[in-house]
């Protein structure tokens, strides 16, 4: 059970239909959208900046691990699902984080269930095809809204692709100075995140 959140983590799902009803009675907008938010960058900040123009209230599904890696590989997701929504929940934009578990279209069958005013997407995710079936699915109560991905041209697979690509150079650097002895002083700890790689040598 998380408790550490700063937005309203809502860890049954099913309890967010009834917390939308209440908000419509008060007139809020709602506005959900969702995403894996594997690796946190500008980017995503953007994003939920203008997802919540849409509306009052940010509602974030956060893809599930299984989700995760059937999309991205099994390499994926880097953080467990309960790590991506704390630090989603940390974004003063955002009002409620959940999970949900499906492994079809987690956040459109929350839509679905959930019934928002505002369904949000990022540009260039679906084909014109994919996006006229989802508006079929949303129904006429629940806006489809888009946004471009272009205004941050930023993402978790460009980021580790950089990385990878740092941890390269810096591996045929070590080569070249007749150093890579040093690593097995650090690959022990690749599986312990809690302890400080003796790098100091290097």
């Amino acid at each position: 059970m998380l408790n550490f959140f700063m937005g309203e983590y809502i860890e049954d799902y099913s309890k967010l239909e009834k917390i939308v009803k209440e908000l419509r009675e008060k007139g809020k907008k709602v506005v959900l959208a969702g995403g894996c938010f594997d690796i946190v960058h500008p980017g995503h900040k953007y994003f939920f900046e203008q997802a919540k123009k849409y509306g009052d209230i940010l509602m974030i599904n956060v893809a599930n691990d299984k989700k995760v890696r059937e999309y991205k590989g099994e390499t994926r997701p880097i953080q467990p699902q309960e790590y991506r929504a704390q630090i989603i929940s940390a974004f003063g934009v955002v009002d409620y984080v959940t999970v949900h578990p499906s492994l079809n279209c987690p956040t459109t069958e929350l839509a679905v269930f959930i019934k928002p005013h505002f369904f949000i997407k990022e540009r260039g995710m679906l084909t014109k095809e994919e996006l006229k079936k989802l508006k079929i699915i949303l129904g006429d109560k629940i806006k489809l809204r888009t946004i471009n991905k272009e205004s941050y041209k930023m993402s978790t697979t460009e980021i580790m692709s950089n990385y990878v690509k740092k941890l390269y150079l810096s591996l045929n650097n070590l080569k070249k100075r007749n150093q890579l002895k040093y690593l097995k002083k650090f690959l022990p700890y690749l599986h312990d995140s809690h302890n400080n790689p003796p790098v100091t040598d290097l």
